[in-house]
């Protein structure tokens, strides 16, 4: 598969969990009304930055939808070998519509690390890393949920958006949240 000039990026290309360019999400198991079946291409959403390649995956939250879509999508399993998983992550950063919009970790199964978005804009994707070390050799998955409102929040977006996700050596982002 071509030939690489940087043994960085060629050891990182392998970590790949999903970078959503194959324009599907059969990586994924999608539940709910949160997410669309198929990735988001750039040329339909110029107004999304951050983005690496033409897809990405992100929530349907809108309208009417924003009280009552929830939903999530959850990456088929992968054995943690990396010492981080980083991805992209945009959307909803407000104090209170963020409480609505998660990533998380599974760990056989358990979530174990989780994040919201913290850009100061929702179409703005930026670097995040978990520490995964202590994970090494068990068999883990990413998992985006968007959650249903159910108090009377000011809530005027739920979005979340995703891009490459992977696993590498080299942390990429400045967050690694607990649970």
């Amino acid at each position: 598969a071509g030939f690489c000039l940087l043994l960085a990026s060629c050891s990182d290309r392998q970590g790949i969990i999903d970078d959503f360019e194959s324009g599907n999400l059969d990586k994924w198991t999608i539940e709910g009304n949160a997410f669309p079946m198929i990735p988001k291409s750039v040329s339909d959403h110029p107004g999304i930055s951050g983005v690496e390649g033409g897809f990405f995956a992100g929530s349907d939250c809108e309208g009417e939808s924003v009280m009552s879509g929830s939903g999530q999508m959850t990456s088929v399993p992968f054995t943690v070998s990396r010492d981080y998983v980083n991805f992209l992550l945009g959307g909803t950063s407000d104090r209170f519509g963020s409480r609505f919009v998660t990533v998380e970790l599974l760990v056989d199964g358990e979530p174990v690390l989780a994040t919201h978005p913290r850009s100061s804009s929702e179409e703005v994707l930026e670097w995040c890393s978990w520490d995964v070390r202590e994970y090494k050799g068990r068999s883990a998955s990413v998992r985006v949920r968007v959650d249903p409102v159910t108090m009377r929040y000011p809530v005027s977006s739920k979005s979340v958006i995703i891009d490459m996700v992977m696993q590498s050596n080299r942390k990429m982002g400045t967050f690694n949240d607990l649970l």
